[in-house]
């Protein structure tokens, strides 16, 4: 039997899905490129439970950034790109996405293209 307390647990439902969702398309549409040159202090390579490479890099002046191919921005050498940042260097960063902590799921920017700065 269908009940109030099944139909106020569905809207709850549908609006966290609604903004989870909304959420996800701002970090995949915004340019929140670093106005700043931002110094490497490490990196790490891991992988989902899928299998998927997750690149990480942290900066000491910018916050922590992924390095991901992205369909929407046309980039599908995320592994180079990684490959290329070294870290103790500086970089200008072009990034997509915010920084957004969601239900233990972190979302960081994403680096679509890194070139190093003296």
């Amino acid at each position: 039997m269908f009940t109030q307390k099944h139909f106020l647990s569905g809207i709850a439902i549908a609006a966290v899905a609604a903004v989870a969702l909304s959420l996800s398309a701002l970090n995949t549409f915004t340019d929140t490129s670093p106005k700043t040159s931002c110094t490497v202090t490490g990196k790490d390579h891991s992988y989902t439970s899928k299998g998927a490479s997750k690149y990480r890099v942290y900066t000491s002046n910018c916050g922590v950034f992924e390095v991901q191919d992205s369909i929407l921005h046309g980039v599908f050498g995320s592994a180079d790109t990684y490959g290329s940042i070294l870290t103790g260097h500086s970089y200008r960063f072009v990034t997509f996405g915010h920084r957004i902590e969601f239900i233990g799921t972190g979302l960081f920017p994403n680096i679509i293209k890194a070139t190093e700065t003296k």
